[in-house]
């Protein structure tokens, strides 16, 4: 039943979050219009090896982010299903409260995880990503019929950022893989 209450509140989350930009007061701003700065942050996810039948992790890390003080973001990986499963998401050191504010979503059958970090009201702008490092630890089991050779995780879709002002932070990223031995 928790489980159930979870994923309808990621799933109410990344709709508001895709109308209005986070907690935006300003509903005539648009995230195109409103990219942060020239220099770009960028989203990357490690790459890792194990055999069939371990458990390996895999890091998404941000840089780049420190001076843009970020305050919510929403962004989805793809794995092969067929290959892995999940097995955890663990939150990163540059997170703040992610008690409160990390929400994740495993679709298991399609192969892909929403990430979705945002402030709580009752901390709004104290809770800001302002440093660089792992944002989170994917925990990943190799299946056991796993065939050998590499898989790709990679981000489906455009990661959304938004800073203090809630205005789009432009994001890059960078797959990763893992060598299933």
């Amino acid at each position: 039943m928790k489980k159930k209450g979870i994923i309808t509140a990621v799933i109410l989350s990344l709709l508001v979050i895709g109308t209005v930009g986070c907690k935006s007061n300003d509903t005539k701003s648009t995230v195109s219009a409103n990219l942060v700065s020239s220099e770009k942050s960028n989203l990357k996810i490690s790459s890792s090896s194990g055999k069939t039948g371990s458990n390996v992790e895999v890091k998404v890390k941000a840089s780049n982010v420190a001076k843009k003080n970020v305050i919510c973001c929403d962004f989805k990986i793809k794995y092969d299903a067929s290959k892995l499963d999940v097995s955890g998401i663990s939150p990163g050191e540059i997170l703040k409260d992610p008690k409160d504010n990390l929400e994740y979503n495993v679709d298991s059958k399609n192969g892909v995880i929403t990430i979705l970090y945002s402030y709580s009201d009752k901390n709004i702008g104290k809770e800001l990503i302002s440093k660089n490092g792992d944002f989170v630890t994917l925990n990943l089991k190799i299946k056991d019929d796993a065939k050998k050779g590499k898989t790709q995780i990679s981000f489906n879709g455009n990661p959304e950022f938004y800073d203090k002002n809630q205005k789009g932070v432009s994001v890059t990223t960078n797959k990763g893989e893992i060598e299933i031995k």
